[in-house]
């Protein structure tokens, strides 16, 4: 599952970034909302079984995915003005694909 997160997520991102229409805008943006709604239930069960210190582990996940929401509208808006809207997707998409093949091949999940 958590490969449907990191590829689907990261693939419905780009397929935002190159959506020529409005429809095209709303199937990325709903896949986008259909994969990253995998992470809380998959990632945090994954990070708590792999965990021996439960409370830390999660303490940290918390911190980093609130200063990731806070980062987020920066880095998208820079994007977006230094680049085009179309980077504040296709950036980002790119990066979480590559998390998961960074993820894999250090976890190597069974």
């Amino acid at each position: 599952m958590m490969a449907a997160f990191f590829f689907g997520a990261g693939g419905a991102a780009i397929i935002t970034g190159l959506a020529q229409s409005t429809i095209g805008l709303f199937i990325g943006l709903t896949l986008m909302g259909l994969f990253a709604s995998i992470y809380h239930p998959v990632g945090i069960a994954w990070l708590v079984q792999h965990s021996e210190k439960r409370g830390r582990s999660l303490g940290v996940s918390g911190l980093f995915g609130s200063l990731g929401t806070a980062a987020a509208a920066i880095v998208a808006g820079t994007l977006a003005d230094l680049v085009s809207w179309r980077a504040a997707f296709i950036v980002p998409g790119i990066l979480v694909m590559a998390l998961g093949v960074v993820f894999f091949s250090i976890c190597k999940p069974a």
